[in-house]
């Protein structure tokens, strides 16, 4: 049996390697709720903004649809996490359009009258989604700075 032993200037490398290794999904998880706290306020401002009434307008608003908005992250499973935006008032699709399918498809479900007045929620949700990812990103790079230098590339 032969057995060798290397030493190397390699080791620190490694070390911080296998330590960025098992401390990357706790590290997505930390970044992707601090991006979270930032983001979620604007998303639910734009969510929550009513058109102006119409003139000759006789319904009063409830501003039910606006305290409907729910938006939280949630852990998928140890290495991922989803952001979800809700409403649970049985009327949303007829006025924001439906969340759950594509945009081109969402506003099949929004009522004439709504249409143009009302903005497709699957929009405000994609366009508050890509704020998410800058700050997602901004705040990532601060994580992964304390294991050196770190090359990345959003697919």
């Amino acid at each position: 049996m032969i057995q060798t032993t290397m030493k190397s200037n390699f080791t620190p490398f490694f070390e911080s390697l296998a330590g960025f290794v098992d401390s990357f999904p706790r590290i997505a998880f930390e970044t992707g709720q601090t991006a979270f706290k930032k983001t979620r306020e604007p998303l639910l401002d734009e969510l929550r903004i009513y058109p102006p009434k119409l003139p000759n307008q006789e319904y009063i608003p409830t501003f039910k649809l606006r305290r409907g908005w729910k938006v939280f992250i949630q852990r998928i499973n140890p290495k991922s996490f989803a952001i979800v935006v809700s409403n649970n008032v049985d009327y949303t699709s007829f006025v924001v359009g439906s969340l759950a399918i594509a945009e081109s498809v969402a506003d099949s479900f929004q009522a004439d009258i709504h249409r143009g007045r009302w903005k497709l929620a699957t929009i405000t949700v994609q366009e508050q989604f890509h704020e998410f990812l800058i700050e997602y990103d901004k705040q990532l790079e601060k994580q992964l700075g304390q294991f050196g230098t770190i090359s990345r590339t959003r697919l």
